[in-house]
């Protein structure tokens, strides 16, 4: 099930990335919406009530904590505009332990997880290679329903 999933959230964030060199927060919300409706309609995954939109430099990193509970299946995604051409993203546990990661050469980057116990959780998103002006992206937090 996890590689199907990944197989959907992976072509939902290729297909629906935020067009455009002069991409808003605007936009990036716009697209997050349609990511979250994909996904939603073609998996047993939800979305959080909410998603972060920022704007990244390159090279910068920027954390995302998230509390997550032992047991649950999530996946934690992110995607940028068309400057944005390589983000890594990786989960961290509370205490710094490295617990996955994407590093493909992507717009996006999403990781799978089912903690053992809960926590707080970091999930940080890495500008690695785009345009000098930055990037807007999205994060969204996936749960199984």
């Amino acid at each position: 099930m996890k590689k199907m999933i990944g197989a959907v959230l992976g072509f939902a964030l290729t297909t629906l990335a935020i067009p455009g060199a002069y991409a808003s927060r605007a936009d990036a919300i716009a697209i997050g919406r349609q990511v979250i409706s994909e996904v939603q309609r073609s998996s047993a995954f939800c979305a959080r009530d909410t998603f972060h939109t920022d704007h990244i430099e390159l090279g910068q990193t920027i954390s995302y904590s998230t509390f997550l509970y032992g047991g649950g299946h999530y996946i934690l995604a992110t995607g940028g505009d068309d400057n944005a051409r390589d983000l890594d993203v990786a989960l961290y546990d509370e205490n710094g332990r490295f617990i996955d990661n994407d590093l493909r050469y992507t717009q996006g980057g999403l990781v799978e997880v089912t903690p053992r116990w809960d926590g707080t959780f970091y999930f940080k998103v890495k500008l690695a290679n785009g345009s000098r002006r930055g990037a807007w992206i999205y994060i969204i937090h996936f749960y199984q329903c």
